[in-house]
């Protein structure tokens, strides 16, 4: 990640679309066996990552900086729905060229995503409440805590916007980003099968002014 990145060097601070490129890069290096990796480079910055930062997504996300580079990231969205229906109405091409990549590396590729979508619609994305959707360390910087500030300025943004809980996919073989979420304050829902793979949900509800008193 050669690029320097605009605005503050070192430090948090919030996920801004100069940043995509860099996230990209980090998102390709460290998330490379999820489903939306494979839709590829072009998808992730013409698709996936502009969607998250437009105005009617309700996607937002916090970068780690270090001497200008980002080498950790985390994105979500208030509410799942809005930003997978922003993302098929704005950016339907890419959808529609990502869908056209998958026809020509083969039929089992194509039939991963159309079940990929149809786990989106009828999925976790019904769910009320916050998401967590991607969180990323370079591995040079991992074991620093910078993935647990994350974590906390992302439910920090969903507790300063009224959301009342937020919930988190993770593989059950994941045993280290589960340990995070925990860590965190997430507790375990449920276990589900997608594509064969097992993953676990987590969500946290946050505490009212009433409950609390």
């Amino acid at each position: 990640m050669k690029d320097q990145v605009q605005g503050s060097q070192t430090g948090l601070r919030p996920f801004h679309p100069a940043d995509i490129p860099q996230v990209v890069d980090l998102h390709l290096g460290t998330l490379q066996e999820t489903f939306i990796s494979s839709l590829g480079r072009r998808f992730l910055e013409r698709a996936l990552y502009p969607t998250i930062l437009h105005s009617a997504s309700t996607g937002f996300g916090y970068v780690q900086v270090r001497n200008g580079n980002v080498v950790g990231f985390i994105v979500g969205m208030l509410d799942a729905s809005a930003w997978f229906r922003t993302l098929v109405r704005t950016l339907w091409p890419e959808c529609l060229l990502a869908t056209a990549r998958k026809c020509i590396q083969g039929w089992s590729d194509l039939l991963h995503l159309v079940r990929t979508v149809c786990h989106l619609l009828a999925g976790p994305f019904t769910e009320a409440g916050g998401k967590l959707f991607f969180l990323a360390i370079d591995e040079s910087y991992q074991g620093r805590g910078l993935a647990v500030k994350l974590i906390q300025a992302f439910l920090d943004y969903c507790r300063s916007r009224g959301v009342s809980r937020c919930s988190v996919n993770a593989s059950k073989a994941n045993m280290a980003a589960r340990r995070l979420y925990t860590h965190a304050g997430f507790r375990l829902e449920r276990e589900f099968t997608v594509h064969k793979e097992t993953a676990v949900a987590y969500s946290l509800d946050f505490e009212t002014p009433d409950r609390r008193g």
